[in-house]
């Protein structure tokens, strides 16, 4: 049996043992509490009856006490008026004899009937018992005196079943809460034990991984109590002691790795211990302004206790540390020639379990990682170029077919004497078209001076409703929903207008039947995002990829440039654009720009 079923099986049996104790304790003082209840309710109408009692004798003085009593309606009234709660009542004088009484049943003297007394007298499941299987009528009996002087006594039945029926909810409402009592305490115990058997199931399921890690593991059945878990340890000691060397090969691989690598980097513990460093980064940090004694190396010591309290790379790790977070900062230190130089320093935190195992510090050169990004930007700039031309070739190439075509016609046309006007008519007007392509590719690729400064979204949009194409088509609603904060932008304002007033005119020709066309900005992190929305018929998938390139288009009438010029508006601007779109239900567009 595993420690948890034991301690469940425990803790089970003490429950029931302890609930079971405290339900035959309440149980027996409902039980007595009600028969007490019964007997006090006897005492209260004997009450009563000695006080009516008192005023007949005293109102009729020419009878005796006993003729006064049996003679008065008024006491047989009143016996008759109690009389729905109890068997019978009845008022007796010293000789036993009856003097005024009511049982409707004539039960009084029924050899069934037995002194209260001797019930209150048993426990309270053998008084259980009797009520349930007897008929019996108890009788509470208590004495009256008149003038000071023993007259008889007052006595009612109580029957078994009025006395069941009176006990009969407490009872089973006591044993339904003891019932419910068990059920919780098993749940709170079944609950708990994962709580508390937690931290023991992942110690045995650790031991359990290690094993099947380990080599030469065993075969022989493993428990799950504490005398087979040390012989578990014992063993998994020896099969580690034998792989020692084979992790310090290893850590001696990983320092040299670390020693080689580009960057400066610090590998470090909870406790801000240095675990492992390259030399680069022991060379900058421990540029005389340390407070290391002895090795001269970071290994095994604590950083900020090696380094002055104010220093950059100090300060930088205690706030990554106490705030449990990466953080990137730019800092300036002291190279080997005491020149100033900036670093990109990057601490990356690790965590184990939830709480924080420790962190990796890098330190990269600053003007080496902006001429990175310097080069990325502009290889993603001549990615984006490429995109937007991608479909100059096939422009360029239908009118220079042509224009072969009907020079060969041409020097037939010439060599057999006949008008060649309409070939010429063509070419030339092929040659346009080729020289419009040709100046449309050199305005796209032309270098442009932008104008920038910072503007308001808001009014850049407001703006754009002014001149989109909805106002003359009724069919067509407009929503402008701009962010309640003013945002700004550094942009170029009628290049990014036109940018976004051809997305408003492609989103409206794609509405024929009329629709609603939505127009929203928002701050997302460091970008503003403008949106806008159609409810049109959407854009294949197929075609996603094509929209911005430069004279695609699925319209009859469309140039293809209307995009690309909005594709290259956003570019230039340092920003993202992206397509979503449903068949059937409508195109978003989404452009990402900086914000100022």
């Amino acid at each position: 049996m595993s420690v948890r079923a034991r301690y469940l099986t425990v803790i089970f049996s003490l429950i029931v043992f302890i609930v079971v104790a405290l339900t035959y304790f309440v149980n027996a003082r409902l039980m007595s509490a009600h028969l007490a209840s019964k007997v006090a309710a006897g005492n209260m109408i004997a009450s009563s009856v000695f006080t009516l009692a008192q005023q007949t004798i005293t109102n009729n003085p020419q009878k005796s006490s006993q003729d006064a009593i049996r003679d008065d309606p008024q006491v047989k009234s009143w016996l008759a008026a109690n009389g729905g709660f109890f068997s019978y009542l009845a008022i007796i004088n010293a000789d036993q004899k009856v003097i005024a009484e009511y049982d409707p049943q004539q039960i009084r003297n029924s050899p069934t009937n037995i002194s209260i007394e001797k019930l209150s007298s048993k426990g309270w499941i053998r008084q259980w018992n009797e009520l349930r299987q007897s008929r019996n009528i108890y009788e509470i009996a208590t004495p009256l005196n008149v003038n000071n002087q023993p007259f008889g006594k007052f006595v009612l039945g109580v029957s078994a079943a009025n006395l069941l029926n009176d006990i009969a909810a407490s009872l089973r409402l006591s044993l339904i809460v003891a019932l419910v009592a068990i059920l919780l305490s098993l749940l709170t115990a079944l609950l708990l034990s994962g709580v508390i058997f937690h931290p023991i199931q992942e110690f045995f399921g650790i031991i359990e991984l290690l094993e099947r890690e380990s080599e030469n593991q065993s075969n022989e059945a493993s428990g799950q109590d504490l005398h087979s878990a040390a012989e578990r340890l014992r063993e998994l000691g020896r099969r580690f002691a034998g792989n020692r060397t084979e992790v310090e090969a290893m850590r001696d691989q990983m320092r040299q790795v670390v020693n080689n690598l580009p960057d400066r980097m610090l590998l470090l513990d909870k406790e801000q211990r240095v675990m492992m460093s390259s030399p680069q980064a022991e060379a900058l940090l421990l540029n005389g302004k340390s407070k290391l004694n002895g090795s001269g190396q970071l290994r095994g010591e604590i950083l900020s206790e090696v380094l002055e309290e104010t220093h950059p790379v100090a300060l930088l790790i205690t706030r990554a540390f106490n705030s449990g977070q990466a953080r990137e900062e730019t800092l300036t230190l002291e190279s080997a020639d005491h020149q100033p130089q900036k670093l990109l320093a990057t601490v990356q935190v690790f965590e184990e379990q939830g709480k924080l195992a420790g962190a990796m510090l890098t330190l990269r050169d600053f003007e080496s990682m902006k001429r990175l990004e310097s080069q990325l930007d502009y290889a993603t700039r001549i990615a984006a170029l490429s995109r937007i031309t991608s479909g100059v070739a096939h422009e360029v190439k239908n009118p220079l077919h042509a224009m072969v075509l009907h020079l060969e016609l041409l020097r037939t046309k010439i060599e057999a004497g006949r008008d060649p006007g309409n070939h010429v008519e063509v070419l030339t007007s092929e040659v346009n078209r080729l020289n419009r392509v040709v100046q449309t590719f050199l305005d796209f690729t032309r270098p442009v001076k932008m104008q920038t400064r910072k503007h308001s979204v808001k009014t850049l949009l407001e703006e754009v409703v002014v001149l989109a194409p909805v106002n003359s088509d009724p069919h067509i609603t407009i929503e402008l929903k701009n962010s309640e904060e003013d945002l700004k932008i550094e942009a170029d304002l009628d290049l990014l207008k036109q940018g976004l007033l051809n997305i408003v005119v492609n989103a409206c020709q794609a509405m024929p039947e009329g629709g609603t066309l939505t127009l929203s900005s928002e701050q997302v992190g460091n970008q503003v995002e403008i949106s806008i929305e159609d409810t049109g018929g959407g854009i294949p998938d197929e075609l996603k990829e094509k929209i911005f390139n430069l004279y695609f288009t699925t319209k009859e009438k469309g140039s293809g440039i209307g995009l690309a010029q909005a594709f290259r508006a956003v570019q230039m601007h340092g920003g993202a654009i992206e397509v979503e779109s449903e068949i059937g239900k409508g195109t978003r567009f989404k452009i990402q720009l900086p914000v100022a």
